[in-house]
């Protein structure tokens, strides 16, 4: 119930949503403060007196107030609700002193009126805030004083040296806890930067900054379930880069990261935004086409490879031969019921590529 009652839409700012679930709770506490008192009221009272009457309407109506702002705040509006709050806490106790001036005899209730807009302000708003708002209440209390016999009730001094100290407190307390919350907002930013960089470390091969084999063994398995569910196929493509071995061996380990990196660029240029590709392993590849029939997959892959043929890599000043790739051709559902069978039999189809001459694709035989 508490749990429901106190819920804070996400969509906030941190520091935002704490002071919002702050506010909340306040907000309920005050709500339950204000049934009792309204217990109070009505047992400490004769049916029927003028006390009772006008006591138990301005609670109902401070209910309702408090309830509408609490919904406010639930549903996001949290610079609204705590204002209404604020104005509240300021104008309700000096209302009812109006309407009973009575209850401002003696020092403690003097002090409530004038500190709990303060406290709240120090919790729930700005330092700039809590310092205008202990100016007015300050202000208030002196004009009350002055202009009323209450003053003949009140230990003057030292009302106005407690008043001035916990205003000038609850100041110091917000703006350390705004500094502080500010440097934990921070703080929690970059560790949030420094995990999205760890994941993208964790899914991504470095060289050609594709999607690694780990990232497509999370995926395939994913999609699939997805394109089942809404009856589509998912077509994938294996490639290899052929002769890959005598590349290196003739031009240099260097000159064959070259030539996978601008081969990883050449991929992510010719690929649909839903389409996924992966470096899987050495010199092979996998692009996985989300909703692609069988037809569209051959044609993607012919296209690569033709790409690939007229692909022209440049290094070290020298421009190095010509490369081509075999690929293997397999689709869900026609190839296979799961990720992984998919994948055996575009393997297949991708060696029997090469058997056939390289430079060319084969589809699943399944």
């Amino acid at each position: 119930m508490l749990r429901w009652l106190t819920h804070i839409p996400a969509s906030l700012s941190p520091s935002i949503e704490r002071r919002a679930n702050l506010l909340s709770r306040l907000l309920f506490v005050m709500m339950v403060i204000l049934v009792v008192t309204a217990l109070v009221v009505f047992l400490a009272n004769p049916a029927g007196s003028v006390r009772r009457l006008v006591y138990g309407s301005l609670l109902a109506l401070f209910m309702v107030f408090i309830f509408g702002t609490f919904m406010l705040n639930r549903y996001g509006h949290y610079r609204l609700a705590a204002g209404i709050t604020l104005i509240f806490a300021f104008f309700a106790p000096w209302l009812s002193a109006w309407l009973d001036p009575a209850i401002m005899k003696g020092d403690f209730v003097p002090l409530n009126y004038v500190l709990l807009p303060i406290l709240l302000s120090s919790f729930l708003l700005r330092p700039l805030y809590t310092i205008l708002i202990s100016i007015i209440q300050f202000a208030a209390l002196v004009f009350v004083a002055l202009l009323t016999p209450i003053r003949e009730t009140i230990n003057w001094p030292s009302l106005i040296i407690f008043v001035f100290f916990a205003s000038i407190f609850s100041i110091i307390q917000n703006i350390v806890r705004d500094r502080d919350q500010l440097q934990i907002d921070q703080q929690n930013t970059r560790l949030r930067e420094v995990a999205l960089l760890l994941r993208e470390e964790t899914i991504r091969d470095p060289l050609t900054t594709l999607f690694n084999r780990r990232y497509l063994t999370e995926t395939f398995e994913r999609e699939i379930r997805r394109a089942e569910r809404e009856g589509l196929p998912v077509g994938l493509i294996m490639m290899d880069i052929d002769h890959f071995k005598e590349f290196n061996d003739t031009h240099g380990h260097p000159a064959g990261d070259v030539l996978l990196h601008e081969f990883g660029l050449l991929l992510k240029d010719h690929i649909r935004e839903a389409d996924i590709a992966c470096r899987f392993g050495g010199e092979e590849f996998i692009l996985l086409m989300p909703g692609a029939p069988l037809q569209i997959t051959c044609l993607r892959a012919q296209q690569l490879i033709d790409k690939v043929r007229d692909m022209q890599i440049d290094y070290q000043g020298i421009r190095l031969g010509n490369v081509t790739i075999s690929a293997g051709i397999a689709n869900f559902p026609e190839h296979g019921r799961t990720g992984q069978e998919v994948l055996v039999e575009a393997d297949a189809a991708m060696y029997r590529a090469k058997a056939a001459g390289r430079g060319q694709l084969m589809v699943a035989a399944r």
